[in-house]
């Protein structure tokens, strides 16, 4: 979904399906995109897209989400079944997999 904003539904909720949405930040700050993505009461994944690896990596360690992904949409955290799992804030069961 594009142009989506804090204000609609879509960003206050947990999704599981094929969705990703797509929010314009203001004069593409990374402190105000790190901002809105927190805002959510959910944790589970969160993933950032950016033509800077190293930027996109700096943001991800900011977010509030059990895994994170850069310029990959949850392939590398959800499919591989040897890191860990889990979510914060209202998301998920604790963590599980990965290093014992």
């Amino acid at each position: 979904l594009c142009d989506v904003t804090e204000g609609m539904r879509i960003m206050k909720e947990e999704i599981f399906g094929p969705i990703m949405c797509i929010v314009r930040v203001p004069r593409n700050s990374d402190a105000e995109a790190v901002r809105i993505a927190n805002s959510c009461d959910f944790g589970l994944s969160s993933c950032c897209f950016s033509a800077s690896k190293s930027r996109a990596s700096r943001i991800i360690s900011r977010l509030e989400a059990g895994m994170g992904s850069v310029n990959d949409l949850e392939g590398t955290s959800y499919m591989s079944q040897s890191l860990p799992f889990g979510g914060v804030k209202h998301s998920g069961y604790d963590r599980f997999a990965g290093i014992e």
